[in-house]
Protein backbone atom coordinates (compact mmCIF):
# COMPACT_ATOMS: atom_id res chain seq x y z
CA UNK A 1 0.00 0.00 0.00
CA UNK A 2 1.35 3.19 -0.95
CA UNK A 3 -0.77 6.11 0.25
CA UNK A 4 -2.94 6.13 2.55
CA UNK A 5 -6.67 6.67 3.29
CA UNK A 6 -8.19 8.55 6.06
CA UNK A 7 -7.61 12.11 7.08
CA UNK A 8 -4.61 12.86 9.20
CA UNK A 9 -2.99 9.67 7.95
CA UNK A 10 0.62 9.15 7.06
CA UNK A 11 1.83 7.89 3.26
CA UNK A 12 3.08 4.35 3.68
CA UNK A 13 6.37 3.45 2.04
CA UNK A 14 7.74 0.16 1.07
CA UNK A 15 11.94 -0.03 0.83
CA UNK A 16 13.20 -2.01 -2.34
CA UNK A 17 13.58 -4.87 0.41
CA UNK A 18 10.22 -4.69 2.22
CA UNK A 19 8.37 -4.98 -1.10
CA UNK A 20 10.61 -8.04 -2.04
CA UNK A 21 9.99 -9.69 1.25
CA UNK A 22 6.28 -9.05 0.62
CA UNK A 23 5.49 -10.24 -2.69
CA UNK A 24 7.33 -13.73 -1.75
CA UNK A 25 5.63 -14.02 1.45
CA UNK A 26 2.19 -13.43 -0.42
CA UNK A 27 3.00 -15.61 -3.50
CA UNK A 28 4.17 -18.53 -0.88
CA UNK A 29 0.78 -17.82 1.26
CA UNK A 30 -1.44 -17.92 -1.84
CA UNK A 31 0.26 -21.09 -3.27
CA UNK A 32 0.05 -23.09 0.08
CA UNK A 33 -2.59 -21.79 2.34
CA UNK A 34 -5.88 -23.00 -0.23
CA UNK A 35 -8.27 -23.20 2.80
CA UNK A 36 -7.52 -18.86 3.93
CA UNK A 37 -5.38 -17.51 0.49
CA UNK A 38 -6.16 -13.89 1.33
CA UNK A 39 -5.33 -13.71 5.01
CA UNK A 40 -2.03 -12.90 4.98
CA UNK A 41 -3.39 -9.67 1.83
CA UNK A 42 -6.07 -8.78 4.76
CA UNK A 43 -3.92 -8.77 7.77
CA UNK A 44 -1.42 -6.36 5.94
CA UNK A 45 -3.92 -4.25 5.01
CA UNK A 46 -5.51 -3.64 8.23
CA UNK A 47 -1.95 -3.48 9.75
CA UNK A 48 -1.14 -0.24 7.45
CA UNK A 49 -4.16 1.22 7.48
CA UNK A 50 -3.80 1.05 11.72
CA UNK A 51 -0.54 2.26 11.36
CA UNK A 52 -1.24 5.04 8.93
CA UNK A 53 -2.91 6.82 11.17
CA UNK A 54 -2.00 5.58 14.73
CA UNK A 55 1.90 5.51 13.59
CA UNK A 56 3.26 4.82 16.98
CA UNK A 57 0.30 1.92 18.12
CA UNK A 58 3.33 -0.78 17.65
CA UNK A 59 5.87 -1.32 20.22
CA UNK A 60 9.92 -0.47 19.50
CA UNK A 61 11.72 -3.15 18.89
CA UNK A 62 14.98 -2.77 21.33
CA UNK A 63 17.22 -0.32 21.15
CA UNK A 64 16.30 0.65 17.91
CA UNK A 65 13.95 3.33 16.07
CA UNK A 66 11.97 0.75 14.31
CA UNK A 67 8.29 -0.75 15.34
CA UNK A 68 6.93 -3.81 14.87
CA UNK A 69 3.24 -5.26 14.16
CA UNK A 70 2.73 -8.93 14.63
CA UNK A 71 0.33 -10.41 12.13
CA UNK A 72 -1.17 -13.25 14.40
CA UNK A 73 -2.84 -15.01 12.54
CA UNK A 74 -0.43 -15.43 9.40
CA UNK A 75 2.62 -15.30 11.68
CA UNK A 76 4.24 -12.46 9.88
CA UNK A 77 6.33 -9.70 11.44
CA UNK A 78 6.01 -6.42 9.59
CA UNK A 79 8.90 -3.97 10.46
CA UNK A 80 8.44 0.02 10.41
CA UNK A 81 10.06 3.57 10.95
CA UNK A 82 8.33 6.47 11.73
CA UNK A 83 9.75 9.50 9.44
CA UNK A 84 7.21 12.16 10.66
CA UNK A 85 9.49 14.85 8.69
CA UNK A 86 8.89 13.39 5.78
CA UNK A 87 5.24 12.49 6.69
CA UNK A 88 5.83 9.49 5.76
CA UNK A 89 6.14 5.51 7.37
CA UNK A 90 8.93 3.35 5.80
CA UNK A 91 8.13 -0.46 5.72
CA UNK A 92 11.45 -1.76 6.16
CA UNK A 93 10.75 -5.69 6.30
CA UNK A 94 8.11 -8.65 6.49
CA UNK A 95 9.35 -11.73 7.51
CA UNK A 96 7.83 -14.66 8.88
CA UNK A 97 8.16 -14.98 12.91
CA UNK A 98 9.33 -18.44 12.32
CA UNK A 99 12.12 -18.59 9.75
CA UNK A 100 13.00 -21.76 7.61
Amino acid sequence: MVGSSGQGALVVFFTPRATRELLMAVTWWRKNRLEAPRLLDDEVDRALRRIAVFPRSAPLVRGRDTRRVVLRRSRYLLFYRVRPRLGRIEVISVLHARPG
